[in-house]
């Protein structure tokens, strides 16, 4: 799937995969379905950069030849031409462009990240490497809504510190958290202009014939793999 918000830009690479793209099944094959998205765009394989996802909330500028950043959930790229990845399934992908200075950037945000600030972090790293939020557009993929995103009460807790009152609610006894609603105010309130933020409405939970979902699927959950970066 493609987004609108960066339609206009034809050397901008961002393409997140779906169920209906590769039937992939399981962890295990999210290596053979990266090499075919990389194929697909006829993109060099040197200068593809992914994560080891940890949950957590360290983001990387691409500063070197290394492919693999351990121990990361969110990489910039600050030159044309390098390319970056990120798999999900249930977890908001995000994608950054800055029309003024072509970097792009990813993030992996799932409950944990979210609850320690990586949305944040984030944004203090980007504007630091140059980057003026009134230039950036932000794409959030499909991940799990609120309408399916059941939680604990002690979860509720844990959030209800983030003030964003509508991403909690209760329906016949469950709590449910909208981890989508707390990310685009967040963004908003660092600065980012509403109409510079895409998020389509989706729930990878819902609609599981088209996206996987790791609550959803279980042992059998498959990744969802999102590219973004810039042609030279």
């Amino acid at each position: 799937m493609k987004f609108t918000i960066f339609e206009q830009f034809p050397d901008l690479i961002c393409y997140q995969t779906t169920k209906l793209w590769d039937r992939v099944n399981s962890v295990s094959e999210s290596k053979e379905q990266k090499d075919k998205l990389v194929r697909q765009f006829d993109l060099p394989f040197a200068l593809v950069f992914q994560m080891q996802q940890v949950h957590g909330t360290q983001i990387r500028v691409i500063m070197s030849e290394l492919n693999t950043y351990s121990q990361s959930d969110g990489l910039i790229a600050i030159s044309v031409g390098q390319f970056l990845l990120v798999e999900v399934a249930d977890c908001l992908p995000l994608f950054f462009y800055n029309r003024k200075t072509n970097n792009v950037g990813v993030v992996h945000a799932g409950w944990k990240g979210i609850l320690q600030g990586i949305v944040l972090n984030f944004i203090d790293k980007w504007r630091n490497v140059g980057n003026k939020l009134e230039n950036t557009l932000v794409a959030i993929g499909p991940h799990i809504g609120g309408c399916c995103y059941t939680v604990a009460a002690l979860r509720v807790h844990q959030f209800a510190n983030m003030v964003f009152a509508k991403a909690i609610f209760q329906e016949n006894q469950d709590w449910h958290l909208d981890l989508g609603y707390i990310v685009r105010e967040q963004l908003k309130q660092s600065g980012l202009l509403p109409e510079n933020i895409e998020a389509p409405i989706t729930c990878t939970s819902c609609q599981n014939e088209i996206y996987h979902s790791f609550r959803k699927d279980k042992h059998q959950v498959g990744r969802m793999i999102g590219i973004i970066g810039v042609r030279k």
